[in-house]
């Protein structure tokens, strides 16, 4: 089995869904400079499994993550896409719900793991899984995740021909919603992010 990916969080979670199996990590030739959205995420799974290089008895797993919109509300989910000799089979993991601040700021292209560090670093708070810690108001970490979108794939129906049309309709399962929008650490992420916006877009920022 090969993983798409050096990242050690993603190398170890595909270890512990498939024990049995020895896994190589490889670069894949796919790469983005952007942040998914919604459907891509699901396109940017599939392409960076699908560009690996491997032969074609090897099953390749691929886990992208990315930031969906749905219904005026904004979440951040990972994407498992494994890809074997019959086909492609796609995961998600929970959805994590995110301000519209945390939205612009990462489709900026900025980072809320910084973001938790500085709130780490100015409280005497700890999160040890970084963001998803916080939005998850500790009930995941971020190989917890990694591990629902791998086993989600596992058990997903296999697809021979994947294509955009089949994910047209994505629908965000109310189960798999993480929200913790009232918590007192989701607020001040929101507002370290709202001023991160306002920098990036030149304009300041200045809300404490």
């Amino acid at each position: 089995m090969v993983i798409a990916s050096k990242n050690a969080s993603k190398i170890s979670a595909v270890r512990m869904c498939f024990p049995e199996y020895h896994i190589e990590d490889r670069t894949s030739k796919f790469y983005y400079t952007y942040k998914p959205e919604n459907i891509d995420t699901f396109m940017c799974a599939y392409r960076r499994a699908n560009e690996t290089t491997a032969t074609p008895f090897e099953t390749v797993i691929s886990i992208e993550d990315g930031v969906f919109s749905n219904a005026g509300r904004y979440f951040i989910s990972d994407v498992c896409c494994i890809k074997e000799p019959q086909g492609f089979r796609f995961g998600c993991g929970y959805f994590y719900e995110i301000s519209k601040n945390m939205y612009d700021y990462i489709k900026l292209g900025g980072n809320l793991n910084d973001l938790v560090h500085e709130i780490e670093n100015n409280t005497s708070k700890s999160f040890p899984g970084g963001v998803t810690s916080l939005l998850s108001n500790f009930q995941h970490g971020r190989k917890k995740q990694l591990i629902k979108a791998i086993r989600n794939a596992k058990k997903a129906n296999l697809i021979e021909n994947p294509n955009r049309q089949m994910f047209q309709h994505l629908n965000i399962k109310r189960k798999y919603w993480i929200s913790s929008v009232s918590t007192e650490d989701f607020k001040l992420l929101d507002k370290k992010c709202f001023n991160a916006v306002k920098k990036l877009n030149g304009k300041g920022g200045n809300v404490k």
